[in-house]
């Protein structure tokens, strides 16, 4: 979530009760009885730190020699690549989410922005197919976000930073109308909170019981958009140059989507393996690579960091190319950010909903003010800048290296949505969109100055009791929304 992890049992945080502390006399002097009394030299802790630090260095060099890497080489070119080809080629606007203007090459609506061209990728793509079962409706539990794992129901993976609170909103509405209207329950079964497709063991979910999904957003724009909301926003901290960039190369920046959404898990054998890559790789031994790369650059340290990422998370025979190949047969739809409109008629179209099921407002964004803390209730969302020297740096390899894992996976999506929409019929799916952007303004009109979350336009907070959300600040726009005649 936003700002400080609340309690998930709607409109309540948990409370921790401070004990009262106790003042005793010892040599003496008076103490307070939480604090731990000094103490001498104590040789049995002396030897077990320092057995516990010796086997943690060993830990450490031998790993650092078994997974090797040559620091000339982009992390990725060691891996072997499966290509599957796709004919589908184009170019896509963004990155502001939700504002609309043609799309060049399919006549379809999308996001205004900087073009960005896919037409080079040839890596993996896949057409999402219609939900060929009964709609996935099953009694839901009593807590409304769980974060237990769950195998059957409308499942939402829901990665930060991208626009997932506003699809959130549509999943809560839909499976709460479904739930009461169609069978019975309070809500259908859903997952829709923060974690990871291993987490939420979605890989072991029941296809024709389940339908699971996600959305993603532009990369460099994720990143920046965390950085600014959990480090800057939350933190307090100064954006300057040098701090948001070593924010942004922390290991939760590469391969991002891959860890997060994905649900298989993968593992690697090295042992008696190292000395055998050091050669591959040009090395006549594990050490003499190990010393390379201690004498190297940050960024040549870098690029082993991010292969040693690799090989722990995903094992040397799986590509970037066969892990995006993975991801796609694993999910029922894969959702764009900066082509929301586009993406929520996909979605519509492969369920089988109503174009009621799928309006949405606007959730909050940078600029705005969003839960937080019981001693700051409101954050205030700063919006996310890039000064010239910071731009610079986003356009050097460097970086760029940093997000090509993810910027793969990006360009697999919007070919993936495309394909779909080839599928789908693009006719009957362009006259859905039309219908959906007709709606959305009706949906706008009806919600004006009616939608209230945890904090006011001006910082000040609401109790939950007042607000019009589900929960927190989720599907805050439910009531006026139902209440629309379509």
């Amino acid at each position: 979530q936003t700002g400080g992890q609340q309690s998930h049992r709607s409109g309540t945080s948990n409370t921790m009760t401070k004990k009262p502390r106790v003042l005793q006399k010892r040599n003496g002097k008076a103490i307070n009885s939480t604090q731990r009394p000094e103490k001498g030299f104590n040789l049995k802790t002396f030897l077990l730190i320092s057995i516990t630090a010796f086997f943690t260095w060993l830990f450490s060099s031998y790993l650092h020699g078994s997974i090797s890497f040559n620091p000339k080489h982009h992390p990725l070119d060691f891996l072997p690549t499966q290509l599957i080809q796709s004919s589908d080629s184009g170019k896509f606007s963004m990155p502001q989410p939700f504002d609309t203007k043609a799309h060049e090459n399919s006549g379809i609506q999308i996001q205004k922005g900087g073009l960005i061209d896919y037409s080079d990728y040839t890596g993996p793509s896949k057409v999402f197919t219609k939900f060929e079962h009964p709609f996935p409706c099953f009694e839901g539990e009593k807590q409304l976000m769980r974060m237990t794992p769950a195998h059957e129901g409308i499942l939402f993976h829901r990665p930060m930073k991208t626009g997932s609170t506003t699809l959130t909103g549509i999943v809560l509405r839909l499976v709460h109308n479904r739930g009461q209207q169609q069978y019975g329950f309070d809500k259908c079964k859903h997952r829709s909170i923060h974690g990871t497709g291993l987490k939420f063991e979605f890989g072991k979910r029941d296809k024709t019981k389940s339908f699971l999904f996600s959305i993603i957003r532009e990369p460099q724009a994720r990143a920046l958009s965390q950085v600014f909301h959990f480090q800057i926003s939350v933190g307090q901290n100064e954006p300057t140059d040098k701090y948001l960039k070593e924010q942004l190369l922390t290991n939760v920046n590469y391969m991002h989507y891959f860890v997060d959404l994905g649900t298989r898990n993968y593992t690697l054998d090295v042992q008696g393996d190292k000395e055998k890559l050091a050669q591959m790789i040009g090395y006549k031994s594990a050490r003499e690579h190990k010393v390379a790369i201690d004498k190297s650059a940050p960024e040549e340290k870098r690029k082993y960091e991010r292969s040693m990422k690799h090989f722990r998370k995903f094992g040397g025979a799986r590509s970037v190319h066969d892990l995006i190949g993975d991801i796609l047969d694993d999910y029922d739809l894969i959702l764009i950010m900066e082509r929301m409109d586009e993406s929520l008629v996909a979605f519509q179209m492969l369920l089988n909903l109503t174009t009621k099921e799928i309006l949405y407002t606007r959730a909050r964004s940078g600029g705005s003010w969003s839960n937080g803390f019981p001693e700051r209730p409101c954050l205030y969302i700063r919006p996310s800048f890039k000064s010239p020297g910071l731009t610079k740096y986003l356009a050097s390899d460097d970086w760029q290296n940093h997000i090509a894992p993810d910027v793969q996976f990006y360009k697999a999506a919007h070919k993936s949505l495309d394909r779909t929409i080839e599928y789908l019929g693009r006719e009957a799916f362009s006259e859905n969109l039309s219908t959906f952007r007709a709606a959305l303004k009706l949906a706008a009109k009806n919600c004006e100055g009616r939608i209230r979350s945890m904090c006011s336009s001006g910082g000040a907070k609401i109790f939950p009791v007042n607000t019009t959300c589900y929960f927190w600040a989720e599907g805050c726009d439910h009531d006026c929304i139902d209440e629309l005649d379509l």
